[in-house]
C-alpha cells in the first residue's frame, strides 16, 4: 500500500516531536560546522604529537588543512579531504590523526556531530631521493630556476645584446654552424646551418617565425641544437613547487646511456615524469644541479642536454660545450667559439 503524502508529514512530525510529543533539539540530528580552533582535546587518551617523514618534496614548512567529521563523542570519523602544497604528507597525516579524540561539542547543552577544518602546521627535513644520508642544502626548484637566470641566462631580461657564434657536430654527420643575435627577450634571431640545410628562428613585435631551407636529413638534429641552445627551465609564472620531485644522483646520470652508478651523489636533480632502471628520466622534465647551483644538464621532450666547460662572461656562467643526446643516443656536440656585445 503506497502512504500517503498527508500520512507521510504526520510521521515526520511525529518523528521530530519524539514519543512524548516534545520537539527534539536540532542539534541532535544534524552536523554543525565548526572552526577547528573551537574544538578542544581530549584529556585522555594523551594526543601523540605527529612525526613528519623526511621528504623530497618542496614546500619543507607551512599548514595542512584538513576537513574532518567529528562524531558526539569526540572521534574523527571521517576525513573528507586534506589540503596542502606538500602532497606526499597527505597518506601519512591521515593515518597518524585517525585516533585523535576532542572533548564532545556541546550546542544548547547537548553534544553534537561536527564538520570542521584542522590546520596543522608542519615542518620536514629535506632528504632527496637517494642522498643515502648526505646532507644537501634545502633549496627549492623555484629559488634555483632564480638562481640560473641570475647565473647563467645569457638572455635573461636587463641583458646587453649579444652575438654568439658556435660550431657543432652531429653524430656521425657532417659539421655545422650556429649563429645567434640577441636583443631582448622580444627581439633576436638564431640559425642553423648543415651543408645546404638552413634552420632559422627570428621573433620581433612578440611573434616568432621559423622557417626552414634545404634537403629535411639533418632536419631533426638541427632541430635539437636548437633546442639546446634555448636552455628553458620552467615559467615561474605558471611552476608548482609541489608537482617536482628532487633525487640526489651521481654525476655520471647526466649521460642518459651510462649505466646505474652507486657512487656518491653529488648532483641534484628535481624532476617529473618517469625513470628507466638505471634512473634516467624517460618522460616529463628533468634538471641536474651541482654543488655550485650550475644547470649542468636538461631533460625534456627525449632531448638530454649536458653542459660542460663553464667560462664566465659578463658575469654570466656559459657552458662551452653541449653534448646532446636523442633518447640514449649521442645526437650532436656544440662547441662555442666567440660571445660578443653587439
Amino acid at each position: 500500500m503506497t502512504m500517503g503524502l498527508g500520512l507521510r508529514r504526520g510521521l515526520w512530525r511525529d518523528w521530530r516531536r519524539g514519543s512524548h510529543g516534545k520537539p527534539l533539539r536540532a542539534a541532535r540530528v544534524r552536523f554543525v560546522s565548526v572552526p577547528g580552533s573551537e574544538l578542544v582535546p581530549a584529556d585522555s587518551p594523551a594526543r601523540t604529537p605527529i612525526t613528519w617523514p623526511a621528504s623530497f618534496i618542496f614546500p619543507l614548512h607551512g599548514v595542512i588543512a584538513v576537513n574532518a567529521h567529528v562524531d558526539r563523542q569526540g572521534n574523527i570519523r571521517d576525513v573528507a579531504f586534506v589540503i596542502s602544497k606538500n602532497q606526499g604528507l597527505h597518506a601519512e597525516l591521515r593515518r597518524q590523526i585517525k585516533d585523535w579524540k576532542f572533548k564532545p561539542y556541546l550546542m544548547d547543552g547537548a553534544p553534537v556531530e561536527v564538520v570542521t577544518t584542522l590546520e596543522i602546521p608542519f615542518h620536514l627535513k629535506y632528504e632527496p631521493l637517494g642522498a643515502n644520508g648526505k646532507q644537501f642544502p634545502e633549496i627549492p626548484f623555484g629559488e634555483r630556476i632564480k638562481q640560473y637566470h641570475a647565473k647563467q641566462d645569457l638572455r635573461a631580461a636587463g641583458r646587453r645584446p649579444l652575438r654568439l657564434r658556435e660550431s657543432f657536430t652531429l653524430n656521425g654527420g657532417p659539421s655545422g654552424r650556429y649563429e645567434e643575435t640577441w636583443k631582448s627577450p622580444e627581439e633576436w634571431s638564431r640559425k642553423v646551418k648543415v651543408q645546404s640545410a638552413t634552420l632559422e628562428e627570428k621573433r620581433a613585435a612578440g611573434a616568432t617565425k621559423t622557417d626552414f631551407h634545404g634537403p629535411e636529413k639533418w632536419g631533426p638534429e638541427m632541430r635539437s641544437v636548437l633546442l639546446a641552445m634555448e636552455g628553458r627551465l620552467p615559467e615561474l609564472r605558471t611552476f608548482q613547487e609541489q608537482d617536482w620531485g628532487n633525487s640526489a644522483v651521481a654525476a655520471s646520470n647526466v649521460n642518459p646511456s651510462a649505466g646505474a652508478d652507486a657512487s656518491e651523489p653529488v648532483l641534484i636533480r628535481p624532476a617529473r615524469g618517469g625513470v628507466d632502471a638505471n634512473n634516467h628520466p624517460t618522460s616529463g622534465q628533468a634538471y641536474w644541479f651541482d654543488a655550485d647551483g650550475l644547470l649542468t644538464a636538461s631533460y625534456g621532450g627525449g632531448m638530454t642536454a649536458v653542459n660542460s666547460n663553464f667560462e664566465v662572461w659578463n658575469g654570466v656562467n656559459v657552458p662551452r660545450r653541449v653534448e646532446v643526446f636523442t633518447g640514449a643516443s649521442p645526437t650532436t656536440v656544440v662547441t662555442v667559439d666567440s660571445i660578443e656585445e653587439k
